[in-house]
């Protein structure tokens, strides 16, 4: 996820879009173990190897604090450009301004690195990459409150991702920049680009960037008065990833309905949501960056609704954890509930203090909506206090600004934006129902296909083993063919993947002919008797050897991946040049979800020697136990 109401990031990790390294899936004790074996390896190695290392090592402690992840991030980063290696240079820039800015909450720290990056000068044409290095720097600008210089880095972000074809880094930096208008104040566009976006995930089926979308518009439709369907949307988004139990967005979207609830007047509601996220981020192996936003949110719930026990409890909790960090997570969230707090004591000069430290960072970030709701608080903390004149200047302030978001101008706009929303919703569903058939039609069409050729063989008793080679056979043909089809829509060489479509369609026809022709010598041989008989059948088995191992067309179908993969193979072949042409043809395989057997039959080998190949492949790929190959390979 990214945002939450004000200003809150919260990013996916999507297996495939930022290919973050799961080093959850290790033991804390086995990623102890496993980080100091890198590190002995590091100093006693130099030039490419040292580098393989310190990939790994960075890929390792990804994201991980008590590992020092941005000290040897650095290091890599250094080392990566003194050998020549840019590309794996940009991606370790790349994951280091994802950290600054959403994990360790030091986004000025992610702006130093985009500006070294810049005085570099790089050159890469790997356009993919570069569109997630701006969505990051975009990122880091956005939380130093320079919002001017982040709408222009998310715009090049797009810019790159439409070069490389990729709809989803695309769709992502747009939504992302939705909230640099949102907290603007120019909510119409800002709801136009979630919109927009949204259909992208649709057609994608990328239900977890969906969710956060539909997060994002139930909280713009909040902040301009659609509370029906601001709830409609929330109580639809916390349904699907309930059932999903995706944490990754369901927390943001408790928060979120809390902060909804809140502002409804509904404190029962907002804390039940508090305490459901709560115990969320609290289970013993929960390793996500919002833990803290959800601690200041109760601490804010129970001031304000004068449970000062339960309020203190969690005042403690924090000034003991998050509060001694530098620097502080989420800061102008904690210094608001800060305020909260002091103000239910009635400390209202330490509430002074956090108040008009939130009130400056929602000037200085050019948040409306924050400063508009820390005008009320200082207004009623002024008038405590007795100073009738400066509560009068803060809720002129705060007046004004409601009114501004409520003008008949703005609210036309949102109303306009809320119809299509409407009518593209409706259209979007209508597209995913006509896909859904689509797709079960041609799977019936498979299905025929299959119980067709079944048919033929179950006449044939002992000699049905061929009947499953020609079912494989045929289903992987027909996969193929539906994969190209999908690349059709990321490609621009659609006129030579129109022409590969019709050599695969005559391959399945040739095919099909061989198998009616394979029927008509069994016939032969169930007629024939004696030495003729046992002529016969050496002639089919001779037939049937050729057309398994030694079929012509195998090499025809690698030269037609080697094309239709030629990005991914320049990418391995630039950062893993040992690789051999086998190897790279295995990894492609592999990319493709094939099984062993199918590989076994592909490569003419054996299945154990596929699974000593993958083991070999591992070990030139530089994976760790816990890494997965395949998960490793799409990321290309």
């Amino acid at each position: 996820m990214k945002r939450f109401f004000i200003g809150f990031f919260f990013v996916l990790l999507c297996q495939s879009f930022f290919a973050q390294t799961n080093s959850n899936d290790l033991t804390k004790e086995s990623l102890d173990r496993k980080v100091k074996e890198l590190k002995q390896k590091i100093e006693s190695s130099t030039e490419g190897k040292r580098l393989k290392l310190l990939d790994s090592l960075s890929r390792l402690v990804n994201n991980k604090t008590k590992y020092s992840f941005d000290s040897i991030a650095k290091i890599t980063i250094d080392y990566a450009y003194q050998l020549d290696s840019i590309n794996m240079a940009l991606r370790h820039t790349s994951s280091l301004m994802f950290y600054y800015a959403n994990r360790a909450s030091n986004a000025q720290a992610g702006v130093k690195v985009f500006e070294d990056f810049k005085a570099r000068k790089t050159n890469s044409k790997d356009y993919d990459l570069l569109g997630r290095l701006y969505t990051n720097a975009a990122d880091s600008y956005y939380f130093s409150g320079k919002t001017n210089e982040s709408l222009d880095l998310y715009n090049t972000a797009e810019k790159f991702s439409l070069k490389a074809n990729d709809s989803i880094s695309y769709a992502l930096a747009r939504s992302y920049k939705s909230g640099v208008y949102d907290v603007t104040g120019d909510y119409a566009t800002a709801s136009k680009l979630l919109l927009e976006t949204s259909q992208i995930f649709v057609r994608a089926k990328d239900t977890s960037n969906l969710l956060w979308t539909r997060n994002q518009l139930a909280t713009l439709y909040t902040k301009i008065g659609f509370t029906e369907e601001a709830k409609k949307e929330r109580d639809k988004t916390i349904a699907i990833a309930r059932h999903r139990h995706d944490h990754l967005s369901l927390i943001p979207n408790l928060f979120n309905a809390a902060l909804e609830q809140n502002f409804q007047g509904n404190q029962i509601a907002r804390i039940s949501y508090l305490k459901e996220a709560y115990k969320h981020v609290t289970e013993p192996d929960y390793d996500l960056p919002n833990k803290p936003i959800i601690f200041y949110g109760l601490l804010n719930a129970y001031a304000v609704t004068d449970s000062l026990s339960k309020a203190t409890y969690f005042f403690d909790k924090i000034q003991n954890s998050f509060a001694k960090q530098h620097p502080i997570p989420n800061e102008s969230h904690y210094r608001t509930a800060l305020a909260d707090y002091y103000i239910a004591t009635k400390e209202f000069n330490k509430a002074l203090d956090e108040g008009y430290w939130v009130l400056n960072y929602h000037k200085r970030i050019g948040n409306v909506w924050g400063k508009y709701h820390m005008d009320e608080r200082l207004s009623k903390i002024y008038k405590a206090l007795g100073n009738i004149e400066k509560s009068h200047t803060h809720y002129v302030d705060f007046v004004t600004v409601r009114d501004s978001i409520n003008s008949v101008k703005r609210a036309n706009a949102l109303s306009y934006y809320q119809t299509l929303y409407e009518t593209e919703r409706q259209e979007s569903e209508i597209q995913q129902q006509q896909a859904e058939i689509a797709q079960q039609e041609s799977e019936i069409e498979i299905l025929d296909e299959q119980n067709k050729i079944k048919q033929q063989w179950m006449l044939f008793g002992g000699i049905s083993i061929l009947a499953i080679f020609i079912f494989f056979y045929a289903r992987y043909k027909q996969r193929l063919k539906l994969k190209v089809l999908e690349n059709e829509l990321l490609s621009s060489e659609i006129e030579h993947k129109q022409k590969d479509l019709k050599h695969l369609a005559l391959d399945i026809t040739n095919n099909k002919e061989w198998a009616l022709t394979l029927s008509e010598q069994l016939e032969r041989v169930k007629a024939s008797t004696g030495k003729k008989r046992s002529k016969e059948l050496m002639n089919l088995e001779t037939e049937i050897k050729n057309k398994i191992w030694v079929d012509e067309s195998t090499e025809d179908f690698h030269n037609k991946i080697e094309t239709l993969s030629s990005s991914f193979y320049e990418k391995l072949r630039s950062n893993y040049p040992d690789l051999t042409k086998t190897e790279i043809r295995l990894c492609s395989l592999i990319r493709m979800k094939m099984d062993t057997k199918q590989i076994a039959i592909l490569q003419n080998i054996n299945p154990s020697s596929v699974k000593m190949s993958r083991n070999r492949l591992r070990k030139k790929l530089n994976l760790t136990p816990g890494e997965d190959l395949y998960a490793f390979l799409l990321s290309y």
